[in-house]
């Protein structure tokens, strides 16, 4: 009954936030839709607002680098959430960073944040962007097109996605069918105002203080061992592979060379990685206090990332280490889907970068995996993973 009511009052409050979202929109807009000026260039002063999670950070950065190489004159301001902004700091192609903090409890409540984003917009609106790029493909459940439509909304250039803001903003791209990648799907804006792609590689760019730093970690490691990274952890629950199958794949591993471990260990993660690290007889380091960047230095110097979808596979791919990810959305299931690898693997040549997933969804799911435990990720077997390790690892 509780869990029931529970239900009841998120969609309640979803549902408001939603129509207030789309209300701040409206009310944003206050000339005629018929006289706003449009895109045109020079595109002297360009603002990204781009509010997601570190991997959607990572698969950004081939945008950064074409933008500038196309626009070497012009000035690129990138308006970041809190949680991936160092990626971003780092990057060479960006101008300025301006991070976004999310209010707390904003999700449940949205009112707080457009408050905060109406703030930030005053703050920008002098500064005359002469293009605004909002990339998000989904539902803008962070609010990135309000906060873009109160600093300029006519300089606005974003995908078509919600039908609350259709029409409100210089120039929409229409969505898709199918589940093209999001570095692709990111390009694709570069494209539309006719700019040329030659590399869509993704990057991370720690420094040589980093790099110090990781070597110091992977001193305490023989030089003369396969180090593979695990990436253990996932903000979603339903993303995680069992503790217990990576202990088993670590020892399949460790039966055919000399191996030693980097426990990739984000926030609130520490008991899994001594569950883990509990059942392997292996070297191993953990990663726990390193910064975003420090961590992308220390999986440079790794032959292997091997984890569940999440950020750190992704600064993986950012920095040359090859990849095998687990994924719970099973094969078949809509490629379209904000769970799908098809759209959110770790970039890069899959020869590379692998991934594994279930071959069918357990009892429940049928678009997705909808439960908040770990469930369809655990029709990955052992074997399945174990045998992407020795191509990837294998591959010329």
């Amino acid at each position: 009954m509780r869990s029931g009511f529970r239900l009841l009052v998120s969609r309640f409050l979803s549902a408001i936030n939603r129509a207030t979202a789309i209300a701040c929109a409206r009310l944003s807009v206050r000339s005629a839709i018929r006289n706003r000026p449009g895109l045109s260039p020079p595109f002297l002063k360009i603002l990204v607002i781009r509010l997601d999670m570190i991997g959607d950070a990572v698969l950004m950065s081939p945008f950064y680098r074409e933008l500038k190489r196309n626009l070497p004159g012009a000035r690129i301001t990138a308006l970041v959430g809190d949680s991936a902004a160092p990626l971003v700091e780092s990057d060479p192609h960006v101008d300025q960073v301006i991070v976004s903090k999310p209010v707390k409890n904003w999700h449940r409540l949205i009112v707080p944040q457009l408050a905060a984003h109406y703030r930030l917009a005053k703050l920008l609106r002098p500064v005359g962007f002469d293009l605004i790029v909002c990339p998000r493909y989904e539902r803008d459940e962070r609010a990135a097109y309000v906060l873009a439509s109160m600093v300029d909304r006519s300089r606005v250039l974003a995908y078509d996605n919600d039908v609350a803001y259709r029409g409100l903003f210089g120039l929409q791209l229409k969505k898709d069918a199918g589940g093209k990648h999001e570095v692709q799907r990111n390009l694709d804006i570069l494209r539309s105002l006719g700019m040329v792609i030659k590399d869509d590689a993704v990057s991370a760019y720690p420094s040589s203080e980093d790099s110090a730093i990781a070597d110091t970690l992977l001193s305490q490691l023989s030089a003369n061992t396969v180090k593979v990274a695990l990436g253990i952890g996932s903000s979603t629950p339903a993303n995680r592979w069992p503790i217990g199958k990576y202990a088993e794949l670590v020892g399949c591993l460790a039966g055919a060379q000399s191996l030693s471990l980097v426990l990739v260990v984000g926030p609130g993660e520490d008991p899994l990685a001594a569950d883990l690290a509990g059942q392997v007889n292996v070297p191993l380091v953990k990663t726990t206090g390193l910064t975003l960047l420090q961590l992308a230095a220390l999986l440079r110097k790794c032959d292997l990332f091997v984890g569940n979808d999440s950020g750190p596979g992704h600064i993986a791919a950012g920095v040359g280490c090859r990849t095998v990810t687990v994924f719970s959305h099973w094969a078949g299931a809509p490629s379209g889907h904000r769970k799908s690898p098809e759209r959110f693997r770790p970039w890069g040549d899959e020869r590379f970068h692998r991934v594994v997933r279930p071959l069918t969804p357990l009892d429940g799911c049928t678009v997705c995996c909808s439960s908040s435990t770990p469930h369809c990720i655990l029709n990955v077997g052992v074997d399945d993973v174990l045998d992407a390790c020795r191509i990837v690892l294998n591959s010329k």
